[in-house]
């Protein structure tokens, strides 16, 4: 038996979705698309936007993200990376 994981984690892109004031531009992502009036707002007030960004594969090693630490876990939180 060894310990590598059953499984392997492959992707084309990395996708974020958050709200303002939050903005992952600074490490490489793009904003892709704004999703107006999805999250609900604190005390009930306005609901807030959700911005959908997306860092490709090929442009991480060039990016801010490229040098950021990364750990995943998974729903159980175990560590996948």
């Amino acid at each position: 038996m060894t310990s590598d994981p059953p499984y392997r984690i492959v992707t084309e892109r990395l996708v974020l979705r958050c709200w303002e004031p939050r903005d992952p531009r600074k490490l490489g992502f793009v904003e892709e698309a704004r999703l107006r009036r999805r999250l609900p707002a604190p005390g009930g007030g306005q609901p807030r936007d959700v911005i959908v960004f997306t860092l490709f594969r090929d442009a991480v090693p060039g990016s801010p993200a490229g040098s950021v630490e990364l750990e995943a876990f998974d729903a159980v939180g175990m560590r996948v990376l």
